[in-house]
């Protein structure tokens, strides 16, 4: 993968979290794994912070990310602060371009 590519899709990820007033808690980048074809798939972690209906409205956008999103697992936490914001979760992988 391009590490251009990558770069955008992270950091246009990141806007996405911010734009839903979500704030990124921990964002883990996998190696990418190589797929017949052009593409190679990209998984990684991410966990975000914010009210439970920021976190939908990040889904939502993800949802219709203009990179393909396959989200594998989803956990919506209560914070240990037991304040009104949860913790969300996501396994998730994307597929790019090879180089």
């Amino acid at each position: 993968i391009p590490e251009q590519e990558e770069g955008d899709f992270f950091n246009g990820l990141k806007d996405s979290i911010v734009r839903t007033e979500n704030h990124l808690v921990s964002l883990d980048i996998k190696p990418s794994v190589s797929l017949e074809g052009i593409y190679d798939k990209l998984p990684f972690s991410l966990s975000v912070k914010g009210h439970y209906v920021d976190a939908i409205l990040l889904l939502n956008k993800l949802e219709t990310y203009p990179r393909l999103i396959d989200i594998n697992d989803i956990k919506i936490q209560p914070t240990p602060e037991k304040s009104s914001e949860v913790v969300m979760i996501l396994e998730a992988e994307s597929f790019l371009i090879k180089e």
